[in-house]
C-alpha cells in the first residue's frame, strides 16, 4: 500500500493506472538526479583522495626538512671544529705571490674559553708555518665539553694547482 498525494491509501488492485502514475512521478526525477548524484559523489571522493595524498606529501616534506635541519645542527663537535678551522684558513696571499707551496702539521688543544692553543706546528716552509700558527691563535670555536682539553692533529696542504 502507498499513500497518494492526498494522503489516502491506494489499493493497487483496483487502480493500476494511478500506481503507475505515482511510480513515474517518483522514478523519473530519480533517474535524472541519481546519475548526477553519483557523478558528484565520485568527484567528491576523488577530491578527498587528492587532498589526503597532498596532506601526506606535505607532512613528508615538513618531516624531511625538520630532520635535515636537526641533523645539520647536531653535527659532531669534532667535525664542527675541523670545519670551522678549515673555513677560516685560506692560502696566504704572500705565499701565492712568492709561489710557495707546502704542508703544515699542527698539534693543538681547545681551551675552556674556546680559543685554540697551538702545541706544535711543523713545516719545511717557515712562512706557511708562521701563517698557520698565527691564524689558529686567532680562531675561537664553541667550547663544547667534548672537545675541550683534547689534543688534535691537523694537516694543511697548500698547493698552487
Amino acid at each position: 500500500m502507498f499513500f497518494s498525494q492526498e494522503n489516502s491509501i491506494i489499493n493497487f488492485r483496483h487502480s493500476p493506472t494511478s500506481f503507475r502514475h505515482s511510480l513515474n512521478i517518483i522514478l523519473v526525477p530519480l533517474m535524472v538526479v541519481f546519475p548526477l548524484y553519483r557523478e558528484i559523489q565520485k568527484q567528491l571522493f576523488i577530491n578527498f583522495q587528492k587532498q589526503k595524498i597532498m596532506k601526506t606529501k606535505i607532512i613528508a616534506i615538513v618531516a624531511l626538512v625538520v630532520l635535515t635541519i636537526t641533523f645539520t645542527q647536531a653535527k659532531d663537535p669534532q667535525t664542527s671544529l675541523r670545519q670551522t678551522i678549515t673555513e677560516q684558513i685560506k692560502f696566504p696571499a704572500s705565499a701565492v705571490e712568492q709561489k710557495i707551496e707546502g704542508t703544515v702539521f699542527v698539534e693543538f688543544k681547545v681551551t675552556t674559553d674556546g680559543k685554540i692553543e697551538v702545541v706544535n706546528c711543523n713545516s719545511l716552509q717557515g712562512e706557511l708555518q708562521t701563517y698557520i700558527f698565527q691564524q689558529l691563535s686567532t680562531i675561537t670555536v664553541i667550547a663544547d665539553p667534548e672537545i675541550i682539553g683534547k689534543t688534535y692533529l691537523m694537516r694543511f696542504d697548500f698547493n698552487l694547482e
